[in-house]
C-alpha cells in the first residue's frame, strides 16, 4: 500500500518501507518496479553462487538475541548456495560477549540511521576493511573505490551547488525578479524553496510550492504538494529550485503538464 503522499509504499507481509521508487503513479509503475526488484534478486541469487561474504549490522538487543537464538539457521541460509559463503556481523564495542558468529565491534559512537549505506560505518576500523580485502583481488577493489569515489563526488556537487545557490538568492535584487511570469509553482519545499517564495511572493503569484517529500501542508499561507498532484495545478510555470537535478525534475513536471514552462533558479537571480 502507498504512503507518504504516494511517494512510498510498504509491504506488510516483510514489514519494508520503499521510499524512492514511486516517479509518478504506484498504480501505473508497479509492473516495472516489480520486475526492477525480480531482476535485482535473479542477480543477487546468481551472484551468491560464487563465494560471498554477507555484512551485517546489529541495530540494537532485540536483533542481537535473535542471531543467537538462530545462528545455525543463519549459516545454513548463507551457505545453501555456496558452502564458501560466510557471514561477519558489526556492532557496538560492548556487545562483544559470547557472540556464536564472526562479529567485530565498530570503533565509534554511531547511529545506524545515519551510517547504514555509507562508507563512514568502516571508518577507523581497519580490522573489518582488512578482512573483508582478504578474498578481494587488488583489481576489484580499485573498481570498487573509483565507484565510491564518484558517489561521493556527485554528492558533494550536489551539495556545493545548493550553497552557492543559496549565496545567489541572499544577493538577489527585487528587480531581478521582474522578469518572472505572473503565476509561478516553486518546485522545491525546502529553505532555498521558502526563501525563494518570500522575496518574489509580492512581485508574482505563486500558487503552491512542490516537493517529493512534502514535510507540511502550508508555508505561511501557501499550500505545499506532493509532485504526483501537479496536474491539479493552474499554471504552467514552474521555478525549480534544486538546479543540481534539472533534468529530473523536469521530466517529472512534464510527465504531468506536457506545456510547461521550466525555469532554473539560477537563470533568474
Amino acid at each position: 500500500k502507498t504512503k507518504g503522499g504516494g511517494g512510498e509504499f510498504y509491504d506488510e507481509k516483510y514489514d519494508i518501507h520503499f521510499a524512492n521508487d514511486i516517479v509518478y503513479n504506484f498504480e501505473k509503475e508497479w509492473h516495472s518496479i516489480y520486475a526492477k526488484y525480480q531482476h535485482r534478486i535473479d542477480r543477487f541469487l546468481y551472484m551468491i553462487k560464487y563465494p560471498t561474504c554477507f555484512v551485517r549490522c546489529i541495530r540494537d538487543q532485540k536483533e542481537e538475541d535473535f542471531i543467537k537464538e538462530n545462528s545455525n539457521y543463519i549459516l545454513s541460509v548463507i551457505k545453501k548456495h555456496n558452502e564458501l559463503n560466510k557471514i561477519i556481523f558489526l556492532g557496538a564495542k560492548e556487545k562483544i560477549i559470547d557472540f556464536p558468529l564472526r562479529y567485530f565491534p565498530l570503533n565509534l559512537n554511531y547511529d545506524y540511521n545515519l551510517l547504514i549505506g555509507r562508507n563512514l560505518l568502516f571508518d577507523g576500523n581497519y580490522d573489518i576493511i582488512k578482512y573483508l580485502c582478504l578474498g578481494m583481488d587488488a583489481e576489484k577493489i580499485e573498481r570498487n573505490l573509483f565507484f565510491s569515489k564518484q558517489k561521493f563526488l556527485k554528492r558533494e556537487s550536489a551539495i556545493e551547488s545548493r550553497y552557492t545557490l543559496a549565496i545567489k538568492l541572499l544577493q538577489c535584487k527585487t528587480e531581478n525578479l521582474k522578469k518572472l511570469p505572473k503565476e509561478i509553482a516553486i518546485y522545491g519545499a525546502g529553505n532555498i524553496g521558502k526563501n525563494f517564495y518570500e522575496k518574489c511572493n509580492k512581485i508574482c503569484k505563486v500558487e503552491c510550492l512542490i516537493d517529493k517529500r512534502p514535510r507540511e501542508s502550508n508555508y505561511k499561507n501557501v499550500k505545499i504538494i506532493h509532485y504526483n498532484n501537479i496536474n491539479l495545478l493552474k499554471t504552467n510555470n514552474f521555478v525549480i529550485t534544486a538546479v543540481y537535478d534539472i533534468e529530473m525534475i523536469s521530466s517529472i513536471i512534464k510527465n504531468y503538464k506536457p506545456d510547461a514552462n521550466i525555469i532554473p533558479l539560477d537563470m533568474i537571480i
